[in-house]
């Protein structure tokens, strides 16, 4: 490993110029009853009562997709976000945000179990964003999609019985996997003799207990498939463990989208990247995952999380452009704006804004008697546009120039 590489893992976390505008739409559909949960912290460093050592932004978002009930979802939504900021405290490593994903996931776990004497069970699948470090956490079938300019990413693959790895681990563990009306589902070795028994009772008039058979391989809860002993130590048909997908954003990432399965059950992550890659507004995309979902006959409880990601202005701009305004003439104005962006740390930003203010100043000794104000906004909606000649154009269409 190189010496460049051991730097880049050992980093502490730093400050960037990301925000994330995120929106949810959350219902309950055909079922009886809404098992699905979410959570929504666009800053978890002031739920925290501000912290210092985490980038900005630190936000978590999150689906709880709940089965047997919501007593499981509603647990996770409301304990992981208290145990996470508990952890995250102390913790500035990069390398360090895996691991402790996948130990919270686990301890959350083992929480609920002894707290709670219910079959209940819920699937999880979380989003940590730290600056422009994304972390997401899966745990069961839900799914997640990062939407971009040059393509869509499925980085979390949903826990099913029929994946390979997890055929493989639950028949290590002594389950089986059965075909059950067309679905994969996780049983115990002696499911098909309970179903002959409870059959041959019912015959004769006796009522009985059906036994679990789930369509997931790993979920929190679920006590019926937890804490199995096979003579020599602990087995679980359904795991715990939760799989951990570090993503760097990068200026081509528009969109992070979660969605419990109601969803995927009837749309591909392609399709619901195109669903929210054409709506700007997070709500309205999120909304229309949910709407084409039931338009498609899902029949589950429908969650979708649309976060739109952002590059956000650079601090001390705005601040910059408002001494201009208050320096006097639109001259005056430019030259002020211009070498405030000098003083800006970030060269993607300086460069941008440093074409703007010329590009205004040029018109300025055309016109020396531009408003400073006019040509304020026309600078600051030129990089916002992200194209420096917009400034000539906003300021000509304001007549101020």
């Amino acid at each position: 490993m190189s010496a460049n590489g051991d730097a880049k893992r050992r980093r502490t976390l730093e400050k960037t110029h990301l925000q994330l505008r995120t929106a949810v739409t959350s219902e309950q559909g055909k079922r009886p009853a809404q098992e699905d949960r979410y959570v929504l912290i666009p800053d978890l460093a002031a739920l925290a009562g501000g912290w210092s050592h985490l980038p900005e932004p630190c936000s978590l978002f999150g689906v709880f997709d709940g089965h047997m009930g919501a007593t499981c979802s509603e647990f996770m939504a409301r304990r992981l976000p208290e145990k996470l900021l508990e952890q995250l405290s102390n913790s500035q490593q990069l390398e360090k945000i895996t691991t402790l994903m996948e130990e919270l996931f686990k301890e959350l776990d083992d929480d609920f179990l002894t707290e709670h004497d219910c079959p209940d069970g819920s699937t999880a699948i979380i989003a940590l964003v730290l600056g422009t470090d994304l972390f997401i956490a899966n745990l069961g079938d839900s799914s997640g999609v990062l939407c971009g300019e040059k393509a869509t990413t499925p980085f979390i693959f949903p826990h099913k019985p029929g994946a390979a790895m997890e055929k493989k681990r639950i028949s290590e563990a002594g389950g089986h996997v059965l075909d059950l009306g067309g679905t994969l589902r996780v049983v115990h070795p002696d499911f098909q003799e309970r179903i002959a028994e409870l059959r041959a009772q019912s015959a004769a008039g006796i009522a009985g207990d059906w036994p679990q058979a789930l369509s997931l391989s790993r979920a929190f809860g679920d006590r019926d498939f937890k804490n199995l002993y096979d003579g020599f130590q602990r087995v679980d048909l359904v795991s715990c463990c939760a799989d951990v997908v570090h993503v760097q954003l990068e200026t081509q990432h528009k969109a992070l989208v979660l969605v419990s399965d109601g969803v995927t059950d009837v749309l591909s992550l392609e399709e619901v990247s195109r669903q929210v890659m054409r709506l700007s507004d997070p709500a309205a995309a999120s909304k229309a995952v949910c709407n084409e979902s039931f338009r498609r006959c899902t029949t589950d409880n429908v969650t979708a999380l649309r976060h739109a990601v952002e590059q956000q202005q650079p601090s001390g701009l705005r601040e910059a452009l408002a001494e201009a305004v208050a320096a006097g003439s639109g001259w005056e104005l430019i030259e002020w704006a211009h070498d405030k962006c000098r003083e800006l740390e970030h060269e993607a930003w300086k460069e941008k804004m440093q074409q703007a203010a010329m590009a205004a100043l040029h018109k300025v000794q055309e016109q020396p008697r531009a408003s400073a104000e006019a040509l304020s906004d026309a600078c600051e909606q030129a990089w916002q546009a992200g194209v420096p000649e917009k400034a000539l154009e906003l300021a000509r269409e304001e007549g101020q120039c």
